[in-house]
């Protein structure tokens, strides 16, 4: 039974070129990425869990299930940070955010770009926001996602080789100087305004007009399906310490790739607040 479905990217596989081809998209998303969504729908098959919305299964699951369910999150929040390259920018909200908080873009994405880069293993870089208007870089292990371990995600860079390998062999820093080139800053200011997370359209009973964002945040401005209120700030896992990288879960993922030795530490981050990594400005 097929619960969980694979949203379509939300642009053409060759949208992204020069900086990132058809074919890297095509292999990322029709095998990786539906990898995870086929992992787990076999987990949740004739379970409890199959009546689930995606990011509660994040939320509440563990081993192999947290990190299919995570992974499937991460890649489709993934693809709506991405767009044709071509002048997109911070509108200006978000760059007085990355300013207060990092000193401007260019120091933004010069730490970002460093962190991603030495990171070890496979992983996931994130800007994220914090109640506040504090915004910090957070860059986790594995599946790690802000999901489970809290903030809001405003824009992601997947750091696993599957996401760069045809394109740049094992050369991560040619891959993030490209990142820069298509960067949808305006899905990550939509986030940012909204000020509710992201919410999977692959979950059973979500809409299912995926193409394009629904419509996409970087060009037809926020979509109001799935928009969750958060009183009192961001949301926060039970019991997570706010600004922390997901530490490595037990059990096995979809087979699309290896943790590439990580040996289950936890995230680093940087930003308005103090936290490991390098630090942003307050």
């Amino acid at each position: 039974m097929k619960t969980f479905r694979l949203p379509p990217l939300p642009y053409a596989a060759d949208a992204l070129e020069p900086h990132i081809s058809a074919l890297t998209l095509q292999t990322h998303h029709g095998k990786h990425h539906k990898a995870y969504v086929d992992k787990v729908n076999e987990l949740v098959d004739r379970t409890p869990k199959a009546s689930w919305s995606l990011e509660r299964i994040v939320r509440e699951s563990t081993g192999p299930l947290f990190n299919n369910a995570a992974q499937a999150w991460n890649h489709e929040f993934y693809w709506h940070s991405l767009r044709a390259p071509g002048g997109s920018r911070p509108p200006a909200a978000l760059a007085e955010a990355l300013t207060r908080s990092f000193g401007g873009l260019p120091d933004f994405r010069s730490a970002f770009t460093e962190q991603g880069v030495a990171h070890f293993g496979s992983g996931w870089a994130w800007l994220v926001g914090r109640p506040g208007g504090k915004l910090e870089i957070v860059v986790t292990h594995d599946a790690g996602t802000p999901v489970h371990e809290g903030g809001l995600p405003l824009l992601t860079c997947d750091l696993w080789e599957h996401a760069y390998y045809l394109d740049r062999k094992q050369d991560r820093a040619a891959y993030l100087k490209s990142f820069w080139q298509v960067a949808d800053w305006s899905f990550a200011a939509a986030n940012l305004e909204r000020g509710t997370a992201y919410e999977s359209v692959a979950s059973p009973g979500a809409a299912k007009v995926a193409s394009a964002a629904a419509p996409k945040l970087g060009a037809g401005g926020p979509s109001s399906a799935g928009d969750r209120s958060l009183a009192g700030g961001f949301p926060r896992a039970a019991g997570a310490e706010p600004g922390i990288g997901s530490r490595s879960k037990a059990g096995g993922g979809a087979g699309a790739d290896s943790g590439n030795g990580y040996d289950g530490g936890g995230g680093t981050r940087s930003g308005g607040s103090a936290g490991r990594g390098s630090m942003g400005k307050s």
